[in-house]
């Protein structure tokens, strides 16, 4: 195992709707009949989340934590100092960013160019207040600098060019001056410029990535002089709204770079909608599938908000409402479920910064916080969001393992869920003990019954219940949350049904309590290290037992590049069960069956789709027994071979049948706008030019980038006729072929006729191929390729029409 689980499982810890089938024996290689147990169109009344806690997405978690920088402005009393001090403690946050600008140490240069530091200015005690907590109570901190620095606040820049090496220099004598000479050990992370793609980070002209590159380089070097390399990880690229800036980052920094991090300042459909989970998830992936290290390297949201409701002093108006705090939870909780290793909450406090228009005359401040230290009685008081935020930091803390938790199957009702193993406990036999915290966000407007089930717990469990609602907070003397009643003797294993009231969070949690989970080893994961056999294999040095069973989840087996794909897993012995889960990598499959048999040969389907979109499918079936689990890819994702990440296998007491995916079509009409209508293709591109001139204001069609052989196939059930829009310079006789198939396995060609072509102009012809004869009984997968020619622009293939 590698040092996090890894993400896993779970990246996009999604629940896929799938079909449940009844059992229909059938012969090796005969065509199997799959009947669905269970319609989905009626809303469940209780929603089901199963949590497996062997299925870690996050090994060693850093924590929910927050933005906590020095004052702009103010000294505080040691009162203020107090309450800050108690109010953080009470979060039992692990994880800090704290910001400054250089010029808070840095006094320019001597005549003789040396650089001028006073270690002692009032911005630099204010510093060290933050650091003296976090040191004294083991907050890991992120520090970095805002900008390049400028000789004042409004001055010129001391140092004109963001990637100038002497701030570099600069930046790595305030980090032996901190760490080796201060003791400030905590300092784990440096953030190399503020949102370094925005103005306010890089100001000056150019590439602003390449910039910043130069200068995180020449930090990389300046670390290595100073022997801190080992201390401090480089975290980037900080970006806010250009996501695209990680793939950059791990594409050309990820030998330099150790922790990666984004921004995300959301828009309420951004969080109802579920976008901060796809966005994590993505970033994720491209993190482990193209940095060789990226499943040892952390990835978190160096800065998470809400930007409606923000106005022009850079003010957010909504922190004093309750639904903040709501909007916030689910916020998090997709970073969780997104496979992030962590979330900082922008920001701890008001008093930390002036707000853009400030003045003497007219000060104000930048209002994101939990409160303002600095304001009235009753701003210092508070808000609502710190009592939902509180809860996720203390109860999703930092070496805490977060773990997959299935979808609910109901738009804006997500839950996340984390263990902590219990230290220097003494396991017996086969299970060990862990804390469990299970949080449950409903944004919608209705409120919902759940059940939360937890396979290969235990026993019985005493759990801690905490709600957030407008009207429900129990709060003691100081407004810290308490719980709203402790759950005792809990058999999480049968299932714990609530009430998730609208517009709530709910957590659930064993921490803080005398009781904790007793977890079996491999949460009854029946297939964990099981032998398992694959059809190919696109790398044969690639073991697919060593990867699809070792609950290694960056790992992955990758088959060849044909459409019908398969793996088997060997149990050892006839199993009962009920629930396969898959976790695809990036070329996951689109269309699949799950198959099950006692010995091997006569093979029974529990399942299939046609339309699968989702990297994680769990899908859970009525209870057979079996020894052997049959996967067979019918479509894929991409040009490229099967990937799959683990699958595991379960049998999960009350856990509710999957629901129906929708039947493959029985007709396609394909204006080959994207790739939505196909079930596989290679590299053909769209091309949109000459719309007008040539092509009859038709502004898509599909053409080769070079005379290699290309392909697209489609699937539709009884396929009988077929109607081709072309458009083509030379003779199409050898160049463009049609092959139908009926389960993929074999290809046969289909002769086509065509209309009398119509002349365009220059040379370029349209018509429509049709087929010349009777399509077989059965076809159901139609393949167009284009071979040979001697230009790649032709043939264009202009519209697709199968019935």
């Amino acid at each position: 195992m590698t040092k996090k689980a890894i993400f896993s499982l779970f990246l996009l810890v999604i629940l896929v709707s799938a079909s449940v089938n009844t059992l229909t024996e059938a012969a090796p290689g005969s065509r199997k009949v799959f009947k669905a147990q269970k319609d989905s169109n009626a809303q469940p009344d209780t929603t089901t989340v199963l949590v497996d806690t062997n299925s870690t997405i996050e090994s060693d978690y850093l924590g929910v934590g927050v933005q906590w920088d020095n004052s702009d402005s103010y000294d505080f009393t040691n009162k203020q100092w107090k309450m800050i001090y108690d109010r953080v403690s009470n979060m039992n946050t692990k994880f800090v960013r704290t910001m400054l600008e250089a010029t808070d140490y840095f006094q320019g240069y001597d005549k003789k160019g040396k650089p001028i530091y006073n270690w002692n200015t009032p911005d630099m005690k204010r510093l060290y207040k933050i650091l003296d907590y976090c040191q004294k109570h083991n907050v890991t901190v992120i520090i970095g600098e805002w900008a390049k620095p400028y000789q004042g606040k409004d001055g010129d820049p001391v140092i004109s060019a963001s990637d100038d090496p002497r701030w570099a220099a600069i930046i790595g004598d305030f980090l032996h001056e901190m760490v080796k000479k201060r003791g400030y050990d905590v300092i784990k992370y440096y953030n190399y410029i503020n949102e370094p793609n925005g103005s306010w980070g890089i100001g000056e002209s150019g590439d602003r990535f390449q910039i910043w590159k130069r200068g995180v380089t020449n930090l990389h070097h300046i670390l290595i002089e100073k022997h801190l390399e080992k201390k401090i990880k480089i975290v980037g690229p900080d970006s806010t709204g250009q996501d695209e800036w990680v793939d950059y980052t791990v594409d050309q920094l990820s030998p330099i770079v150790d922790t990666y991090d984004i921004h995300r300042y959301a828009t309420d459909k951004d969080v109802l909608e579920g976008n901060i989970e796809s966005v994590a998830q993505s970033k994720r992936n491209y993190i482990l599938d193209h940095d060789p290290k990226g499943s040892k390297k952390d990835f978190f949201m160096g800065e998470a908000g809400l930007i409606d409701g923000k106005n022009e002093h850079d003010q957010q108006k909504r922190i004093g409402s309750y639904e903040y705090g709501v909007l916030m939870s689910d916020y998090i909780l997709q970073t969780i479920r997104g496979g992030q290793a962590g979330a900082i909450l922008w920001m701890l406090d008001d008093a930390m910064h002036n707000a853009p228009g400030s003045t003497e005359e007219r000060p104000l401040l930048k209002e994101w916080g939990f409160w303002n230290t600095v304001g009235s009685k009753e701003e210092q008081k508070l808000r609502p969001w710190y009592y939902s935020m509180s809860l996720l930091t203390r109860y999703f803390p930092q070496s805490s393992k977060t773990v997959y938790a299935s979808e609910t199957g109901i738009e804006q009702v997500r839950a996340a869920a984390a263990i902590k193993p219990v230290k220097n406990q003494k396991k017996k036999g086969n299970t060990s003990q862990s804390d469990l915290s299970v949080a449950l966000v409903n944004n919608s407007d209705e409120e919902r019954k759940m059940n939360i089930i937890v396979p290969g717990v235990a026993g019985h469990s005493d759990l801690n219940k905490f709600v957030y609602t407008e009207k429900e907070r129990p709060v003691d003397r100081k407004g810290y949350a308490v719980p709203k009643e402790k759950l005792k003797n809990v058999s999480l294993e049968k299932g714990l049904k609530m009430t998730l009231p609208a517009k709530s969070m709910i957590v659930l949690t064993t921490m803080d309590s005398k009781s904790k989970v007793k977890l079996s080893k491999d949460g009854n994961n029946l297939a964990i290290n099981k032998n398992v056999q694959a059809s190919s294999t696109e790398y044969p040095t690639i073991k697919p037992e060593k990867h699809i069973t070792d609950g290694d989840n960056p790992s992955e087996w990758i088959s060849r590049r044909d459409l019908k794909q398969s793996v088997k897993l060997d149990l050892g012995s006839i199993r009962k069960l009920n629930r396969v889960k898959l976790n695809w990598g990036t070329s996951y499959a689109k269309a699949y069956s799950i198959e099950v048999s006692s010995n091997g040969e006569k093979w029974s389907g529990v399942y299939q789709t046609y339309g699968n979109e989702k990297q994680l499918n769990d899908v859970v079936f009525s209870p057979v027994k079996a020894r052997y689990i049959r996967v067979t890819g019918k479509a894929k994702s991409s040009e490229y071979g099967y990937s799959l990440r683990e699958a595991e296998v379960y049998n999960v007491k009350n856990a509710p049948l999957s629901e129906l995916p929708p039947p493959p079509p029985t007709s396609i009409e394909d204006p080959l706008n994207d790739w939505s209508k196909a079930i596989m293709h290679s590299e053909f591109v769209f091309d949109n030019t000459n719309a007008d001139v040539i092509f009859e204001g038709d502004t898509s069609r599909l053409k080769r980038q070079d005379t290699s052989t290309q392909s697209v196939v489609y699937h539709v059930e009884n396929i009988s006729s077929y109607a081709l829009r072309v458009y083509f310079e030379e003779n199409l006789d050898g160049i463009l072929n049609i092959y139908t198939s009926t389960d993929l396995s074999e290809w046969s060609k289909s002769d086509w006729k065509m209309d009398q072509p119509v002349t365009t102009k220059d040379d370029w012809k349209r018509t429509v191929l049709k087929p010349s004869g009777t399509i077989p009984e059965g076809t159901n997968y139609m393949k167009i390729e284009v071979t040979g020619g001697t230009i790649p622009w032709a043939p264009q293939i202009s519209e697709v029409k199968i019935n």
